[in-house]
């Protein structure tokens, strides 16, 4: 095989195991997103006073910290979730930041939000009005559950995501 043969079928491979990586890490796309679906409502869990709640259903978050002394910051988020089981939002060129546009590397990319949800994705100060919130509870405004295709992620690590923000979602 000549050094150019070579050179190429190392670029197919390369190219193609992008492609299966973003396909089996990330699922199939999201007919919900895109840049055509922005009017979006807030999240609201339901409670056991709205009609067809359910009675033995809360919201999917604490509205307030579950341990006010123990700060949580951006970095410990990022490290311990976003950074291991969100590999679509913080891998450039996979279908989580492409696609749907956030990307969760940075505090500020986070805050900025994706494509579909915004400022709304993560909304400081309030985890229940958090379409991340929904996302990582199994009870999406839209969408699917995340990370998509992937375990569910801990009550503990879902509970640090609702704490972060919570606590007002700082760096």
């Amino acid at each position: 095989m000549t050094h150019r043969a070579h050179r190429t079928a190392l670029v197919a491979l390369a190219f193609a195991t992008l492609i299966v990586t973003a396909l089996v890490g990330c699922g199939e796309l999201d007919p919900e997103v895109g840049p055509d679906r922005v009017d979006v409502p807030p999240f609201e869990a339901p409670t056991a006073g709205d009609a067809g709640a359910d009675a033995d259903i809360g919201p999917p978050c604490e509205i307030v910290d579950s341990d006010p002394g123990t700060p949580v910051t951006f970095i410990e988020v990022q490290t311990r979730v976003f950074g291991q089981f969100c590999n679509c939002h913080t891998t450039p060129g996979l279908t989580g930041i492409t696609v749907g546009g956030l990307d969760l590397r940075t505090l500020e990319t986070a805050l900025a939000g994706g494509r579909t949800g915004g400022a709304r994705d993560i909304v400081p100060g309030d985890a229940c009005a958090s379409f991340i919130v929904g996302k990582v509870t199994g009870m999406p405004a839209f969408g699917q559950r995340m990370p998509r295709g992937r375990p569910p992620l801990t009550a503990d690590d879902q509970q640090l995501i609702i704490d972060w923000i919570a606590e007002g979602a700082r760096p």
